[in-house]
């Protein structure tokens, strides 16, 4: 199958930004033609170094606005930028490196602790693995393991808990280091208690990134500067109230 995004190569690309605002103005996405279109002339301004939270009803596009930004997809009409730079201009290793994912499905592989955070950055040293854990609040946990950063975590982490695993998750993120974070439901079928250790740490983090959150628990959207309701394929500032 061709691809669903075509890059241009390296030589025709524009240089990579340099401040990460993101800008969406009036998007159109559709997954069919026949099909009402999910994003209908989207206008949404995301500053630099905030973080926006965006809720909404199943099915009203949250996913589809993170696959768009991570080009995914491109939109049927309008644009996105970054920075001034318009997305689709953007070499391919240069829009990958804008962005560091945390998805509702923790992605982890059946390797060690180590290799799954050498996912995000091949050449950390172990004292860089070390301080990615530290931050997520994970450190005393693999120092308590038999093997270590060695630790098998298992078929689908089944050996680590949801909490650790989304831990595991987080410091893959900081590790990885990206301008733009991307949270999509981080704490998607933790309890309450597990949940608020986690945003706890995350939001200890979240200085100086530019952030979008998508989620309809309300626990991660406190972490937001801005929350916005997306339904109709349009968005809408929340009531502060």
């Amino acid at each position: 199958q061709p691809p669903r995004t075509a890059f241009p190569p390296a030589e025709a690309a524009v240089a990579p930004p340099v401040t990460f605002s993101v800008p969406l103005e009036n998007v159109t996405f559709g997954y069919a033609p026949e099909r009402p279109p999910g994003l209908n002339g989207l206008d949404l301004e995301i500053p630099a170094g905030q973080t926006v939270a965006i809720a909404g009803p199943s099915g009203a596009g949250k996913s589809t606005l993170l696959a768009l930004l991570q080009r995914d997809f491109d939109p049927d009409g309008g644009g996105v930028r970054v920075g001034g730079q318009a997305l689709a201009q953007l070499a391919e290793k240069d829009v990958i490196g804008l962005y560091g994912l945390m998805s509702q499905k923790t992605q982890l592989l059946s390797g060690s602790l180590a290799e799954n955070l050498r996912i995000a950055r091949p050449d950390a040293r172990d004292e860089d693995l070390a301080a990615a854990l530290k931050a997520a609040g994970l450190w005393d946990f693999a120092q308590s393991l038999p093997e270590g950063l060695d630790t098998w975590v298992g078929e689908q982490a089944v050996r680590l808990s949801g909490g650790e695993a989304r831990r595991l998750t987080l410091a893959r993120l900081i590790l990885k280091d990206a301008p733009i974070w991307l949270l999509d439901e981080p704490t998607e079928g933790l309890d309450r208690e597990i949940e608020s250790q986690v945003l706890a740490t995350t939001a200890e983090l979240l200085r100086d990134k530019t952030v979008i959150i998508i989620s309809h628990r309300p626990a991660p959207l406190a972490l937001a500067d801005r929350v916005y309701h997306l339904e109709n394929g349009q968005v809408t500032l929340a009531d502060p109230g």
